[in-house]
């Protein structure tokens, strides 16, 4: 965390991490649709959202294979 906290890392749980490196792109373009109405993302194209899904699904397998872990991080 930065010393004005407008930065932060956090760890991504090891549940989601596995459940994304479990996920095909079938159930990720499921996904997306509902996540695309959630008051944070209304509007977002369920199509880009299932893209990014598919992209960090990608990212936690290539995790998982290097018995690595995720990381989110983020500026507020």
């Amino acid at each position: 965390m930065s010393d004005d906290y407008d930065r932060i890392v956090i760890t991504v749980t090891d549940a989601l991490a596995a459940a994304l490196a479990a996920a095909d792109d079938v159930r990720l373009a499921e996904v997306a649709e509902p996540w695309s109405q959630t008051e944070e993302l209304e509007g977002a194209d369920p199509a880009q959202l299932a893209a990014f899904a598919r992209d960090l699904a990608a990212l936690a397998r290539r995790a998982a294979a290097s018995d690595h872990r995720l990381y989110c991080w983020t500026s507020i």
